[in-house]
């Protein structure tokens, strides 16, 4: 009897063993790389990294020059997932406590001090240095207090694929058909399938940051047209959109070409500026590999990369710009930058693993028609590739004119409510009903969230330029540190 369990015991480990050796589970316990770890400073020597590519499949169509976007509803998308409120994640993450926010805030930030200190300085300046871009570039900070204070009221709201970061900056021309721009929504490094709530508050918090209104106008006119979009089909009334769309269009390759780079003989080199930095020698071929693996430019002959600073969130991220062609008006230039977890993961399920493909599906289905993208790894970071358009342009709250603020809301709100229109769960007489229902508690939440906000700012400012004094970075002449800023009165 002793020798028969003996030999049950012995069949078991085999099998146990075998099953533990299979592919799915030795990919399962393969180390992953920290972003802590320096495997290739932009300084340091080379190192090989494995290459992968894929590439947007989004086919281009014909559309005629107009303000007028029409998206049909498409209710499934492989990164649905149950979903239940989410628990708060963090010890004070809803603390008022200065010194826990600024704490906190710095720890979002630490693991890119010692990769890219200069990113990280450029980052802590431009976030301590107004209001906005700290709302734009806090948002693990912003979701640690969404979700440790969101209403019951609020919890149970339609899931649909959210945006994840929706403020009033991450709207911009984007293309339509294959000739054509509209104003939509862009930027889709957080997106994740969620509650509707995430999008609405971060949105209608920006207003607050912004524009610190004194009546709910402003955030009803949002709403409002949230609520006109639930067909799928919107007219972009506001005067500033459409100014800006009437001279993206006459904007074409050889514009942004003439800006971003200069030709050295036959040559096209990237200009070196403050916002963009030349690579050492030994960096500069792993970057061009990278961007070959990527497979987006038609001519892979690329002349020169640079080190690019932009955004705000992404400035301590490694982030590159490179012009491939043959140095005429035809040549592309590609962007490449780190792709990571969305933020919301932390708080949102998820049975989307990979980061690209996320990245698609919300591509799919905030744009009608999404500039292909692809990914690539550069020294074991993961890369998302794209191509730069020319008309890459933006509305900033400070230039949107008094007698425009109400159709330029609603528009945003129009756009917003396309977007979720196209994903939600259970159709859009939910979120007709959730909003409507709701319209009182989303606008005073937001509130709450964006002067939560404000005073985060105020708490974190003196953090930060003690931070960037202790890197030892100068800052160029268009980064102000904190400490050195002028007041405006």
């Amino acid at each position: 009897m002793r020798f028969l369990s003996s030999v049950l015991l012995l069949v078991c480990l085999s099998f146990a063993l075998l099953a533990f050796s299979s592919p799915v589970n030795a990919l399962a316990r393969r180390p992953r790389v920290s972003s802590l770890q320096p495997v290739l400073e932009l300084s340091g020597k080379p190192k090989a990294a494995a290459s992968t590519s894929g590439s947007s499949k989004k086919a281009s169509g014909k559309s005629k020059s107009t303000s007028t976007v029409k998206t049909a509803p498409t209710p499934s998308h492989s990164d649905a997932a149950p979903y239940s409120p989410p628990k708060a994640t963090a010890a004070g993450g809803d603390s008022d406590d200065p010194a826990v926010v600024a704490k906190n805030i710095l720890a979002d930030n630490e693991r890119r001090r010692n990769i890219l200190p200069d990113g990280y300085a450029r980052k802590l300046a431009k976030i301590s240095g107004d209001a906005y871009s700290f709302f734009r570039g806090t948002t693990p900070q912003y979701y640690r207090r969404f979700f440790a204070s969101l209403p019951k009221s609020l919890q149970d709201a339609p899931i649909a694929i959210v945006h994840g970061d929706l403020h009033i900056e991450n709207f911009g021309v984007v293309p339509v058909g294959k000739t054509d721009v509209t104003y939509g929504v862009d930027d889709f490094d957080e997106n994740l399938r969620g509650p509707v709530t995430v999008d609405l508050i971060r949105l209608l918090a920006s207003v607050q940051v912004a524009y610190k209104p004194l009546s709910d106008g402003i955030f009803n006119d949002l709403l409002d047209g949230y609520l006109k979009a639930m067909d799928g089909v919107i007219h972009l009334r506001s005067e500033t959109i459409n100014k800006l769309l009437e001279s993206s269009r006459r904007l074409r390759n050889k514009d942004l070409l003439a800006k971003r780079t200069k030709l050295v003989g036959k040559t096209r080199q990237m200009v070196v500026d403050e916002k963009g930095r030349a690579l050492p020698p030994q960096v500069k071929p792993t970057v061009i590999a990278s961007m070959k693996n990527g497979k987006l430019a038609r001519k892979p002959n690329f002349q020169d990369v640079l080190h690019r600073y932009g955004g705000t969130a992404s400035l301590d991220l490694h982030r590159f710009e490179g012009v491939a062609g043959d140095g005429d008006d035809d040549d592309m230039i590609i962007e490449m930058k780190e792709l990571l977890n969305s933020v919301l993961a932390k708080h949102l399920p998820s049975n989307t693993a990979n980061n690209f493909q996320r990245v698609q599906n919300g591509l799919k289905a905030w744009q009608s028609t999404p500039l292909p993208i692809s990914t690539a790894t550069w020294n074991n970071y993961p890369m998302l590739l794209r191509v730069r358009p020319a008309f890459k342009a933006t509305i900033p709250p400070d230039t949107v004119p008094m007698f425009d603020l109400k159709n330029f809301f609603e528009d945003l709100g129009k756009l917003t409510g396309k977007g979720h229109a196209a994903t939600v769960a259970g159709g859009t007489a939910a979120l007709t009903k959730f909003v409507t229902q709701n319209r009182k508690e989303l606008i005073e939440f937001a509130k709450k969230m964006g002067k939560k906000s404000l005073a985060d700012f105020e708490a974190f400012k003196p953090a930060a330029a003690a931070a960037i004094k202790a890197t030892g970075v100068t800052l160029p002449p268009s980064v102000t540190a904190p400490a050195t800023k002028a007041k405006k009165k």
